[in-house]
Order: structure tokens, then C-alpha cells, then sequence
């Protein structure tokens, strides 16, 4: 009995090292190497950070501010330590840095000297590639890749297991100087985050970085200031722009204080920089968390079907989705107290769940309304447990959530409106039309799924009408269908007075019949329920917040987003 005592006392150390620990990776250029003056910062600051490490190609080392080295030279900063003050974590952090002053990310450059043309070999930048194997990784995301590697090992040679929590960059001044590099920073940008994650074997990493050159009027070497600032500031995941980066978040950088070169931040625009960064990381930990729609049996399938995780087609659409989820972006700033659930569209085939779901969840969630993105079930198959009324199931259901989450997330459970693009269109309007109804295997139905307003963006209007969406129709009911189904999915003809106000926008010549959002709208105001409909000069579909480089010249209806944030507002 006493010597199992002395082994569990001996091993309690042990035990307590192999805890997980919180891992974040900063990567970057001058900035992030830093050049503010630590002498510079209040003496309040010169403190240990409590379970606060960091590694920069050496030792791990305790993080004493003001003692521990962060920065190339000893009494320089960078925003390590704004950071670390500010990470929330009820865990140890561990920070792995690395830092190359002046250096490029596009792979046009070699050092400071632009060569141009495709990616090449053993240049010094930071170009992640395309695949673990690219011969034309540059030579400083390789040094960068290898220091978190080996910081990874010297956290778990000290018995612990490392959690990679985010990353956080500060780069692009090289970049800025080059219209080719300035222009193409979003996508490299993408390019880095998504490479970086597979290369350190993690499936989310949250990604928080600077925007760059604050200064007006920049020096004249950063020829393509604006382009670069503009690539940045559209990369953002709440930019509502086609380059917007899953779990992505700029900080701006306007009004922090800087050196007397206008390009390098003092020791307090460092802080300040740190402290941001940690506050939109902090964030981002509770944002794209997503989870299962139904906690056992998805019903409308037999009781012996296995669901199985979605197919991905490319980077922007799934298939095969017989295990329906919901993700979540928590309000970001000051809440509106609404909230949104989001239906992307893909003719019940397949789910454009990026620019239809993930990155519409994140505008609205920065304009203070927290969003849910639901993948409901879509095949590319015939199997009936995808058919009407499964999707709708599936809507309903992620509308309950929500509304069971908004005393966790800050908003009113009355306050819970929906939005669909396309067939999603299709899904909303049934949402708003067939509240009242009930089907077999629904969970929790103590809770309303009425919406508070219905948001269709080009919308598959109707399924009765002659030139509705064929491909839409047959894949929810079939190619036999009966016309009593078609009309109890019909929204035009289901709207009764005192349903919820509904906002549709649309190209006027769009291949899915707009004249269909023009019938729909006259039901609405037959039946005397609020109606905002917006049609315009255009015939683009499927562009949900617009196509890279796409103008309101070239689409009028991306002018949709602000619109309806507005109708939202309105609908408190």
C-alpha cells in the first residue's frame, strides 16, 4: 500500500506536464521581429507573464517582460508581449516565433529582388507552396516551418501535449512594392494559412494578422501601399468579399504609433498591436466551431443508415451531407441581439457552403449579429432520406438550436431570422411559410421554429410553377413528383397575413426564373406581410457576395449584403 503511494506521489508531476497546453504560431517580417524599445513601456508591464513561454530556435523560456530576449536584438519588442497579456487561456501558452526583416511573401520575389514569373526554386520568401512536396517552398517558410516544428518537439520533450490554437502573422511592406505581389496578397495569404495548417497537421487555425503601412503619405519605395492595405482588408473573413479567408481577421493598424521611419511600430504601437491581435484571436476561438444538427438517429433515413462526413468537391462545395451540422459565428463588437441562420444553395445536390454559408456568417457576425451556417443534407444520389421534407428538417432544426443557444450567445430567441441562396432560397421560404406544420422525427419541439424575417437571395421561388428550377425539383422529390407535394412546397402559395416579412433579391435575368420572386412578391402583398424585393439589371446566379474582381457595374446585385443588413435592423 505505501509503495503504490510513493509511485502515485512520484508520478504526480509527470502527470500534471502531459496537460495540453495552448500553441501559437507568429510569423512575419520586421514587424513581427519588432523594433520597439522595451525601456519604452510603463514599468508596469516589466512583470512575468503568468504560464506564458516562448521559443525562438533555441530554449523555451519562461516569458518575464523586460528580461526574457522576444526580439532579434535584446531591449526590442515585438507584439509577442501585447499578445500574451491578452490571450485568454486557462492553460499554459506557448509562443513560437520566427521573424525575417523585409521579406516577401509572392513567390515573384527572391530577397528583396523581383524576378517575377512562376514559383521557383530556393528563393528566399516566404511562399508556402502548393503541396508538402513543392520544390518551390521559399527558403524563409521553410525556416519558419521548421522552427514550429522544432518548438512543437521541445513542448512535448518537456512531457506536455501542444494544442496549435492560431496563427498570427505581420507582413507585406516587401510585398507592397510590387503591383503584382500587392495585388495577389489575399490569395497568398490563403495560400500561406491553409499550408501552413496542413503542414503542421491541424484541420482549424484561426488566423490573425496586421494590416501594414498606416502612414500617409507612405515612403516612396511602398509603390503599391493601397493595393496591398485593400488585398488585406478584402481578405478579412467579415469583408463580405470574395477573398475573404475562413477564420481570418485583420487588424487595422490606423492610429497606432509608430517610429520615426513611419514604417516600424514603437513600443507602444507594438503593444497595441499585440493586444488587438490577441482580442480578435480570442474571438476566433469560438468562432466556426461547428457540430452535429441531430445528437443520435438523422430522421427520415432507416434506422440502420449510417451517416457518413460530407464529400468535398472543391474548396468551395460539399455533397453527400447525411450528417447535417451547424456552425456558429458569435456577434462580434456591439450585439444587435439578433441572430441569423444561414441556408447556402447548390440545387439540393450539392452545398456552396464558403460564399453561401461560411462567408455570409461572418459579415453579419461582424455587424454585431450572430450567425449560424446549417449544412443540411444534399445528394448527388437518389436515396429518399434526402428527399422533401429532409432538408426542411434539417432548417428547422438548426433554427431550434439557435434559439436554444441565444442566452449563451447574447441575443433574443424571438429574434432569429433565416436567409438561403438558391435552392437555400427555396429551403428559407419554407421556413417562413410552413412554421406552423410538423414532421415526424423532429427533436425539441417545444421550441418555434418561426423566423422573425426571411431573407431570399436569387431564390428557387416556387416548385409548382411551370419554369421552376428542374434540377431543384427533382432532387427533393424525384422525377415523378406528385403535384400535391410540389404545391405544399410552393411558398406562393402558402402566404398568410401575419407570416414574417421577407426580403428577396435577384438579377432580373437570372437562369433560375426571377419572375417567380416577382409572384412570390405579390403573394406577400396580397396577404398584406411586409415585402422587400430588389431586382436588378443583371443575369449573373450563384455569386452570393460577389466573384473575385466583380464590380456593382458589372453585377448590381451584390449591392444585396448592406441592403439587407439594413432590412434586418429594421426588423427588431
Amino acid at each position: 500500500m505505501k509503495l503504490l503511494c510513493y509511485l502515485t506521489l512520484a508520478f504526480l508531476p509527470f502527470l500534471a506536464k502531459a496537460a495540453e497546453v495552448d500553441v501559437y504560431l507568429l510569423g512575419g517580417q520586421s514587424n513581427m521581429q519588432g523594433i520597439g524599445k522595451l525601456k519604452n513601456l510603463p514599468k508596469e508591464y516589466h512583470k512575468a507573464v503568468k504560464n506564458t513561454f516562448i521559443y525562438r530556435g533555441q530554449n523555451i523560456a519562461p516569458l518575464v517582460i523586460g528580461q526574457t530576449q522576444t526580439s532579434h536584438r535584446k531591449g526590442e519588442m515585438g507584439p509577442e508581449i501585447g499578445f500574451a497579456l491578452n490571450i485568454q487561456s486557462d492553460k499554459p501558452v506557448y509562443l513560437l516565433k520566427y521573424a525575417a526583416s523585409g521579406m516577401p511573401l509572392n513567390p515573384g520575389w527572391n530577397g528583396n529582388k523581383w524576378l517575377g514569373g512562376k514559383p521557383g526554386p530556393k528563393r528566399t520568401n516566404f511562399y508556402p507552396g502548393l503541396t508538402p512536396e513543392d520544390p518551390n517552398k521559399g527558403r524563409l517558410y521553410r525556416a519558419m516551418l521548421d522552427r514550429f516544428q522544432k518548438g512543437i518537439e521541445a513542448i512535448k520533450a518537456e512531457g506536455h501535449t501542444p494544442v496549435i490554437k492560431g496563427f498570427v502573422w505581420m507582413q507585406g511592406e516587401q510585398d507592397s512594392k510590387n503591383e503584382v505581389s500587392a495585388n495577389s496578397y489575399a490569395k497568398h495569404l490563403k495560400l500561406l494559412r491553409d499550408r501552413l495548417a496542413e503542414d503542421v497537421k491541424v484541420s482549424r487555425l484561426p488566423m490573425v494578422y496586421g494590416q501594414v503601412l498606416p502612414h500617409e503619405p507612405a515612403l516612396e519605395r511602398f509603390t503599391h501601399r493601397e493595393n496591398i492595405r485593400s488585398q488585406m482588408a478584402a481578405a478579412d473573413m467579415a469583408s463580405g468579399k470574395p477573398e475573404a479567408i475562413r477564420l481570418a481577421k485583420m487588424i487595422s493598424t490606423d492610429g497606432f504609433t509608430l517610429l520615426k521611419d513611419t514604417v516600424h511600430y514603437d513600443a507602444n504601437g507594438q503593444l497595441k498591436l499585440g493586444s488587438e491581435m490577441a482580442k480578435a484571436m480570442n474571438h476566433l476561438q469560438g468562432s466556426g466551431k461547428q457540430s452535429n444538427l441531430w445528437p443520435d438517429r438523422v430522421p427520415g433515413f432507416p434506422e440502420d443508415f449510417e451517416p457518413q462526413a460530407h464529400k468535398q468537391l472543391d474548396p468551395g462545395h460539399i455533397t453527400e451531407t447525411s450528417q447535417p451540422t451547424i456552425t456558429v459565428y458569435p456577434a462580434m463588437g456591439k450585439p444587435t441581439g439578433q441572430a441569423l441562420v444561414i441556408f447556402p444553395g447548390g440545387g439540393y445536390r450539392v452545398l456552396a457552403d464558403m460564399k453561401e454559408g461560411e462567408n455570409v456568417a461572418a459579415y453579419y457576425a461582424a455587424r454585431g449579429i450572430t450567425s449560424f451556417v446549417v449544412r443540411y443534407r444534399v445528394t448527388k444520389g437518389s436515396n429518399e432520406g434526402f428527399r422533401f421534407p429532409g432538408p426542411l428538417l434539417d432548417a428547422r432544426q438548426g433554427i431550434r438550436i439557435a434559439k436554444a443557444s441565444a442566452e449563451n450567445y447574447g441575443f433574443n430567441p424571438e429574434k432569429v431570422g433565416v436567409i438561403g441562396f438558391s435552392a437555400g432560397g427555396h429551403l428559407a421560404s419554407m421556413c417562413a411559410t410552413r412554421f406552423g406544420d410538423s414532421f415526424e422525427g423532429e427533436l425539441n419541439t417545444d421550441i418555434s421554429v418561426k423566423p422573425n424575417f426571411a431573407a431570399l437571395i436569387y431564390p428557387v421561388a416556387s416548385m409548382v410553377a411551370p419554369s421552376s428550377h428542374k434540377g431543384s425539383r427533382h432532387a427533393l422529390f424525384g422525377k415523378d413528383p406528385q403535384s400535391e407535394d410540389l404545391k405544399a412546397a410552393s411558398p406562393e402559395l402558402l402566404v398568410k397575413k401575419d407570416f414574417p416579412p421577407v426580403f428577396i433579391a435577384q438579377n432580373q435575368f437570372d437562369p433560375v426564373d426571377a419572375k417567380l420572386s416577382f409572384i412570390l412578391a405579390q403573394a406577400y402583398t396580397a396577404a398584406q406581410v411586409p415585402c422587400e424585393l430588389h431586382i436588378f439589371p443583371g443575369k449573373d446566379h450563384g455569386y452570393g457576395m460577389g466573384r473575385p474582381g466583380q464590380t456593382e457595374a458589372q453585377n448590381p446585385a451584390i449591392a444585396w449584403p448592406e441592403l439587407l443588413h439594413k432590412f434586418i435592423l429594421k426588423a427588431q
